[in-house]
């Protein structure tokens, strides 16, 4: 195992790039950009064709949370993404309904998840009406972050004025 390498955890769906080794710990950037320590005994090496694209969206999600800095470098109370998938890739034409969802939830994760490294206290997920499949599995995220994860957080619909009845999820962390 080497820097570069891809790798995936044994015991759960993180894939990433090992970033540094230093013995058996080994660091890596995970797909949504969070670097994570792992033994190597954790790990298991990636070859062939595995899909990384999730790596490259991390680095868009990166650029909307930079976009909504401020120009100190503080995080604005609150910020928002939109989950369509038409503004979260170019062409989605060849993808399945599962595929779109996963995609959607990829992001929807890693966003969460800087939103908390950034200690944002208010993030608004548009996920749009549609059938409130992508609403119920981001409702789910959000409880399995609450009740599993003991993240301090509380959700419901985003203001009706601003995003529609139903077609956004407000999300506030205490």
């Amino acid at each position: 195992m080497n820097p570069g390498d891809k790798v995936s955890v044994i015991a759960d769906t993180i894939k990433g790039i090992v970033k540094t080794i230093d013995g058996n710990n080994v660091l890596i950037e995970d797909e949504f950009g969070f670097e994570r320590s792992y033994q190597k005994s954790e790990l298991v090496l990636v070859k062939g064709d595995y899909n990384f694209s999730e790596i490259e969206l991390a680095k868009e999600i990166k650029d909307k949370i930079k976009a909504q800095l401020r120009e100190d470098g503080h995080v604005l109370k609150s910020f928002e993404i939109d989950l369509h998938i038409e503004e979260l890739i170019d062409d989605h034409r060849n993808m399945t309904n599962h595929e779109i969802l996963i995609k959607q939830m990829n992001i929807c994760r890693g966003f969460v998840q800087k939103a908390i490294a950034n200690n944002t206290k208010r993030i608004v997920l548009i996920h749009g009406k549609g059938e409130g499949v992508l609403k119920a599995e981001i409702h789910q995220f959000l409880n399995n972050l609450r009740n599993l994860n003991g993240v301090a957080l509380e959700y419901h619909d985003a203001p009706y004025v601003e995003y529609g009845m139903g077609g956004a999820t407000e999300v506030i962390f205490h």
